[in-house]
C-alpha cells in the first residue's frame, strides 16, 4: 500500500510540476501577459479556462513521458534478449553417388552472435539451377561418418563435428561457430554444382524464429581449392613419399 501511495505521490508532483512549467512559461502565456500587461485584464473564466487546459495538457504530459521511458526500457530489454547472427557459407566439396543417383555436398560456414545466446533450432536448404528447383532436407548421419573425396584429399565429417549439431547448443554473444554441414542433392550434380550454374540457399533460425538467410554461388575457382577448417580429419589420398 505504501509503494502504491508513493507512486500517486510521483505522478501527482510529475503533474503539478507540468502544469507549473506550461502556466508559467511559453509564446502562449507570454502573449497574455503583454495583453494584460497593455489591455485591460481579461475575465476570471478565462484564466479558470486556461489554467484547467494548462491541467489537462500537464497530465497528457506526465502519461506521454511515462510512455517514452517504458518505450525507451522495453526497447533496452529487448536488445539485451535478442540474438543476432551474421551468417555466411564458404567453400563447398562435392562427390557424385552413381550408386545412389545423389550428390553428396560438404558446405562451409561461419555463424557470429552479436547478441544474446541462442542455438540454431532449425536450418533449411533450398537447390536451384536450371534443371532442378526444390528444397533439400537434412541430412541424417546416423552415427556415421561422411567422406568426400576432392583434390587428392579425403574429407571426414563425424556427426559430432557438423554444423548441425555444433549450433544446437546455444552460442554465447560475440561466439564465432565455424564448420562443414552436409546435404544430398538429387542426380549427379557435381559438375553443375562447381560450373556455377547452381545457387545454394541456406536459412537458419535463432530461438526466436527470427531468420538468417546465406547464398552460395558456386565457381569453379571456389570448387577447386581444399581449406582446412577447426575439427577438420582428413588425410591425403597420396601417400607421401619420404625423403632419400
Amino acid at each position: 500500500m505504501s509503494e502504491f501511495l508513493q507512486r500517486i505521490r510521483e505522478f501527482t508532483w510529475a503533474v503539478v510540476t507540468n502544469w507549473a512549467g506550461l502556466s508559467t512559461g511559453g509564446i502562449l502565456v507570454a502573449t497574455l501577459g503583454l495583453w494584460q500587461t497593455y489591455r485591460k485584464p481579461f475575465p476570471r473564466k478565462v484564466a479558470l479556462s486556461l489554467a484547467s487546459f494548462f491541467l489537462l495538457i500537464s497530465f497528457f504530459k506526465t502519461w506521454q513521458d511515462q510512455r517514452i521511458l517504458r518505450i525507451s526500457a522495453e526497447q533496452e530489454l529487448a536488445h539485451r534478449f535478442v540474438p543476432d547472427f551474421a551468417f555466411t557459407l564458404g567453400q563447398v566439396m562435392t562427390q557424385d553417388q552413381p550408386d545412389t543417383n545423389n550428390t553428396l555436398v560438404f558446405l562451409s560456414a561461419m555463424i557470429i552472435n552479436r547478441g544474446f545466446e541462442s542455438a540454431v533450432p532449425r536450418w533449411y536448404v533450398h537447390y536451384q539451377s536450371p534443371t532442378l528447383d526444390t528444397d533439400l532436407p537434412m541430412v541424417s548421419f546416423g552415427g556415421q561418418t561422411l567422406t568426400i573425396h576432392t583434390e587428392g584429399h579425403s574429407v571426414f565429417l563425424p556427426s559430432s563435428e557438423s554444423l548441425f549439431v555444433k549450433t544446437g547448443s546455444p552460442i554465447s554473444r560475440g561466439s564465432m561457430v565455424i564448420g562443414r554441414f552436409p546435404i544430398m542433392v538429387p542426380g549427379l550434380r557435381g559438375e553443375e554444382i562447381g560450373s556455377g550454374a547452381a545457387i545454394i540457399t541456406v536459412t537458419i533460425t535463432d530461438y526466436l524464429d527470427r531468420s538468417y538467410t546465406a547464398k552460395f554461388t558456386s565457381t569453379s575457382a571456389i570448387q577447386q581449392r581444399f581449406d582446412a577448417l577447426p575439427g577438420d580429419a582428413f588425410r591425403p589420398d597420396q601417400p607421401t613419399v619420404p625423403n632419400p
